[in-house]
């Protein structure tokens, strides 16, 4: 029989969550999240604000594409080595459906956000709402 302790694969989750969390603000800061302000550089203004904001969404946003697989992957290793353990099971259970709705509320929050914006005539020339280039 396959005795799993759930101590490690805890920490092992911790550790790929951390490292994938480490590679991805980097790529965030390697550009800056916002390229004004500091020694050299331009002062901020109140647009580059607005391209703080859209760095931070566009972190959160990948982020949650990362860990969302993750975790989906997780779940699916706790339904096969539940084998009879009814609070595995569940626990299996609630975290996939948390999962699918976490992902559901963030992409149903986007497209909301868009319609909303495209109804009301927030559009531009060249991009989409959440783009932000400041001059």
């Amino acid at each position: 029989m396959l005795k799993i302790n759930m101590q490690k694969i805890k920490i092992t989750i911790i550790l790929l969550i951390a490292v994938y969390s480490l590679l991805l603000a980097n790529s965030v800061l390697a550009a800056g999240l916002v390229p004004c302000g500091g020694t050299g550089e331009p002062a901020c203004t109140f647009c580059d604000f607005f391209q703080m904001l859209q760095g931070i969404l566009e972190f959160i946003m990948k982020l949650a594409f990362i860990i969302a697989p993750i975790l989906i992957v997780i779940c699916g290793v706790m339904f096969i080595v539940a084998a009879g353990n009814l609070n595995l099971l569940k626990r299996a259970k609630e975290g996939l459906l948390a999962t699918v709705i976490g992902i559901a509320i963030i992409l149903s929050a986007w497209v909301i956000v868009t319609a909303v914006f495209k109804a009301v005539g927030v559009e531009k020339e060249n991009g989409h709402w959440y783009e932000f280039q400041c001059k």
